[in-house]
């Protein structure tokens, strides 16, 4: 079953949202949060995948993304406290999937910024679900303070919805390097041609962010690792991680690592990665995309196929 609907979250924004439900037993749901400069169409075929083996989606477009937006000057774009906002949605719609399937598992799942999203939301909310899955993510890193600073500044100037080129080359410019000749800006997603042309292709990928949006961003990731906020995750709270070797978000793993040793740290008890060679950014749209699914849904059977 496919579904598209909308709910209005607390701050009066109309929040679409699609749901796919196998004709299958249903084993658990996944709450997928999609990355920054996409929308939650673009996983589509993941879903009806999971949906094969058992497993339900709901998947929102993020504020500023997708469908989510009142005009096209929205696109892109993050209100005051837009991360927050963000977070609150995620939680509305958790508890949208519990009113509609009070007994099944619900599993998060975020993406590039929505990992971070993720990463936000299991220390306010760890208790409302079953499972934390983190793809293309990070863990904390020096320069974000200065990204927030620079941010801050250019907002000040330009105005918070300013479309910024200079933040956006500050933020990704250096992406690309590794993979010279470079057929494209975006060839650091994925080492699949075709997958990255369709992002370069669609108008709601891979476009320019506001000063408001960068600010909100940059400046929830310098709280985001507040030692009196990540000691609220539950430590009985399973947690995957998986990415690409060769992913500059994570550093080609170097911030993933700290990631992992940081929930080490606070002793989470069930907490697994994985990485897959010479990958880059969106393994669910990389070359060896069938085996990266195939690895999650050995993990999710492993603790959600009752």
């Amino acid at each position: 079953m496919n579904e598209q609907f909308s709910f209005e979250d607390n701050f009066g924004n109309s929040i679409v949202t699609y749901k796919w439900i196998p004709k299958v037993k249903l084993k658990a749901i996944l709450l997928i949060v999609h990355g920054m400069a996409e929308h939650a169409q673009r996983y589509k075929n993941f879903a009806l995948a999971l949906n094969q083996s058992g497993y339900g989606v709901y998947i929102n477009d993020i504020i500023g993304h997708g469908k989510s937006i009142k005009t096209n000057e929205d696109l892109g774009h993050f209100p005051v406290d837009g991360f927050s906002i963000a977070v609150d949605d995620i939680h509305e719609l958790n508890k949208i999937i519990k009113r509609e399937y009070p007994n099944i598992p619900i599993i998060i799942m975020g993406h590039s910024m929505g990992s971070f999203l993720t990463q936000s939301y299991i220390c306010t909310y760890g208790k409302e679900i079953d499972g934390c899955i983190l793809s293309g993510t990070s863990g904390k890193q020096s320069i974000t303070s200065f990204g927030a600073v620079i941010a801050n500044i250019c907002k000040t100037l330009q105005g918070s919805r300013k479309k910024s080129s200079f933040l956006d080359k500050l933020s990704f410019g250096k992406y690309n390097s590794a993979f010279k000749p470079n057929r494209t800006n975006f060839d650091w997603l994925s080492r699949d041609s075709v997958e990255v042309d369709k992002y370069v292709e669609s108008p709601l990928c891979g476009f320019v962010c506001t000063t408001g949006f960068f600010y909100e961003l940059s400046s929830a990731l310098t709280k985001l690792y507040d030692v009196n906020r990540i000691k609220n995750i539950p430590k009985e709270l399973p947690i995957y991680i998986f990415g690409g070797e060769k992913d500059p978000v994570g550093s080609d793993t170097k911030n993933v690592l700290t990631l992992i040793s940081m929930y080490n740290t606070l002793k989470i008890r069930d907490l697994e990665y994985l990485f897959y060679k010479d990958a880059r950014h969106e393994m669910l749209n990389e070359t060896n995309k069938n085996d990266v699914i195939n690895d999650l849904i050995s993990w999710l059977d492993k603790r959600y196929n009752n």
